[in-house]
């Protein structure tokens, strides 16, 4: 059965990178799975682990985002407090998709997420894995939710992730911030729930990024449309960020 499951989902993938399109032929899925297929080369029902580094490897890689980690870390862990019950963890992850911080889910769903290497130190760029919310949430530097068997990789499918792009001060991508469920009784109107609360995190996160990077400047909240902004000025009113 699930040989048979794999080879559905290839040929659903194939269909739509063939514009014999099942779902939505302008979706982003859809044009993730035709990037993945064509762009990236990738195979659909290859199996195994994603790129994980080693802890001395991790060490490195997170010098750069050392003081972004240090800034998200107490809006991470209430993120994951909050859903801790629902069974999923929660990751905060570099430009290049590496896991640098990770919180797991309680004890019941934490062995599914070892086992498949969803955690700090592994990497799920859409270059590597296809479409996978983390990944094609970077490339696109957009918000998202992958549901299930949206994923790519068959193998994946028992996942579903919601991301959210991270902005530094200056606007450019810094990461992102995941959370990833294993759970198969949450409907996808439950993840886009999920995934609301996690992009007001990732907002205030990046409000501590700018707040921390003009903490010698006049800081202004901005009302706007799409929510409240933030405005850096010096003595002489001029505007810094």
């Amino acid at each position: 059965m699930a040989s048979l499951s794999a080879s559905n989902h290839v040929a659903r993938v194939l269909s739509v990178a063939n514009h014999v399109a099942d779902i939505d032929a302008s979706s982003r899925i859809a044009n993730s799975w035709r990037r993945s297929l064509i762009s990236h080369k990738l195979d659909p029902a290859r199996l195994g682990p994603p790129q994980t580094l080693t802890a001395a490897e991790v060490r490195h890689v997170a010098q750069p985002m050392e003081e972004t980690i240090r800034l998200a870390t107490s809006e991470l862990e209430d993120l994951a407090r909050v859903l801790r019950e629902a069974g999923y963890c929660v990751n905060l992850a570099d430009a290049n998709a590496t896991m640098l911080f990770s919180r797991l889910p309680g004890e019941a769903d934490t062995e599914i997420f070892l086992r498949w290497k969803v955690y700090t130190g592994s990497n799920f760029s859409e270059a590597h894995e296809g479409t996978n919310g983390l990944g094609t949430c970077l490339a696109e530097q957009k918000p998202i939710l992958v549901h299930r068997d949206e994923h790519f990789r068959e193998q994946w499918g028992i996942f579903s992730c919601a991301v959210t792009p991270l902005f530094d001060q200056a606007g450019r991508i810094a990461g992102a911030v995941n959370i990833t469920s294993c759970r198969d009784d949450l409907s996808r109107a439950a993840h886009q729930l999920a995934l609301a609360v996690t992009m007001q995190a990732t907002r205030r996160i990046e409000g501590a990024i700018f707040r921390d990077h003009f903490r010698n400047a006049w800081i202004a909240t901005v009302p706007g449309d799409g929510g409240s902004g933030l405005l850096a000025y010096d003595d002489d009113r001029r505007v810094v960020g």
